[in-house]
């Protein structure tokens, strides 16, 4: 049983990085489109690792069943299921909101179930697969750049012209975040035993380039800016080895080499750069989601819009969608449920983070950042679990956490986060 629940957690890990929604849309899996069952707009990663989860509660092994009661995990999952029942009584609710709530919160909380059953090796596996992952997908996004189009069409391609790379995760600013998040771990993380740092900087020029090449410009400017951060504020706890004079400087070097690549004379960066100044339309949408709240009513905000509302909403405004997460899953569940999941999501962020390397904290904060600024979780999104995932396989445990409040919610022999430090 142990070994199944393992192969089927690596498996849904695999469609989770490697099948996005737009592959998804050309094998024929309706994830994006209208139309096809409900089944199908459920990313199948979800049906991957919920029984992996059951198969774990179900198992002799203590730990699936006592993660259920590690307090920044319960709140997470508590607020999870609330958006989730929410969504299921809301009559006059939108078409796609019940599968957003599952995909975008509920997935998450079944992931961490399910990798209760790993040991460390694996997780290290699995973050180097990670790594090999993003150095393809960075690749591929170079290379859709320079060629001016996507190996994998999207649906979005077919509303606008967007010049922007994607690569496999399926959206130019999906695959920002998350190769901002690949810099920031390469950048602050403490180097594993044997390992050197210089070892990292072709890893990291590629994913710089990469990161014009996707053009995501929240991602640009707070990963140089988190990265400053872990570089500035250096904290070693007397069971963690001091990081070596290179290591401090690569932060800088990171810097310093994105401040070369915007001026080299290359089509792409000069686009993204341009971007900054130039894209108005993509500036004047994130405007209007809060010029919407002053269109809506105190019920419209306590209980979310009717999809008739909704629409009424865009058409005045003549927006694509409500593009800030926030107000976006205010008005999509309601006020209450809202808070709720987005308090849940710092809850279990921090919490899971707290005991990792001190890159797992700069991740969660990059994250928390950049996505309250767009829509990225305020529709159907994997960020939430591709995240977490990144945080538990690439970020080092420490031999001794923190001494403070997050001692008690984050630590314990049942943690996923210890089991990295567990035999088999």
């Amino acid at each position: 049983m142990a070994s199944l629940i393992r192969y089927l957690v690596f498996f849904g890990i695999f469609l989770m990085f490697a099948v996005g929604g737009p592959l998804l849309d050309l094998v024929g899996w309706s994830y994006s489109s209208s139309a096809g069952s409900f089944a199908t707009k459920i990313h199948p990663a979800l049906f991957v690792l919920a029984p992996a989860a059951l198969f774990g509660l179900l198992s002799n092994d203590a730990r699936f069943r006592n993660f259920l009661i590690r307090p920044w995990f319960t709140v997470y999952l508590i607020a999870a299921l609330v958006v989730t029942i929410r969504a299921l009584l809301n009559k006059n609710g939108l078409p796609g909101q019940m599968t957003a709530a599952i995909v975008t919160f509920l997935l998450p909380a079944v992931l961490m179930i399910a990798v209760q059953g790993l040991y460390r090796f694996q997780w290290e596996t699995i973050g180097s697969a990670i790594r090999i992952f993003f150095v393809f997908n960075s690749l591929m996004g170079l290379a859709e750049r320079l060629m001016g189009g996507r190996f994998i069409p999207s649906f979005i391609e077919g509303m606008r012209v967007d010049p922007r790379a994607a690569a496999l995760l399926g959206h130019p600013l999906n695959s920002s975040l998350l190769t901002g998040l690949m810099l920031v771990y390469l950048a602050s993380s403490r180097p594993k035993l044997g390992e050197k740092i210089a070892y990292r900087f072709p890893e990291i020029l590629l994913h710089i380039c990469a990161m014009f090449a996707f053009g995501g410009r929240s991602a640009l400017v707070f990963t140089t800016a988190v990265i400053l951060a872990s570089a500035i504020y250096v904290r070693t706890s007397r069971s963690e080895r001091r990081m070596s004079p290179l290591q401090r400087a690569v932060p800088f070097l990171i810097v310093a080499v994105g401040i070369v690549v915007v001026f080299l004379p290359i089509p792409f960066i000069e686009a993204t750069m341009a971007r900054f100044q130039n894209d108005v339309s993509s500036t004047e949408t994130r405007n209007t989601a809060f010029t919407m709240l002053n269109g809506v009513t105190g019920h419209d905000i306590l209980y979310g819009l009717s999809t008739e509302r909704r629409q009424i909403l865009l058409d005045f405004y003549k927006a694509p969608a409500i593009e800030i997460s926030w107000i976006a899953i205010v008005l999509t569940f309601g006020l209450i449920p809202a808070g709720m999941i987005i308090t849940g999501l710092v809850v279990l962020l921090i919490g899971a983070a707290w005991s990792l390397d001190r890159s797992a904290l700069w991740m969660a904060g990059l994250f928390l950042v950049v996505s309250a600024g767009s829509l990225s979780i305020g529709a159907k999104s994997l960020l939430v679990s591709q995240t977490l995932i990144m945080m538990f396989a690439l970020s080092q445990r420490r031999e001794q956490p923190r001494a403070s409040i997050f001692q008690t919610l984050a630590m314990s022999n049942d943690n996923p986060v210890s089991l990295r430090n567990s035999s088999p």
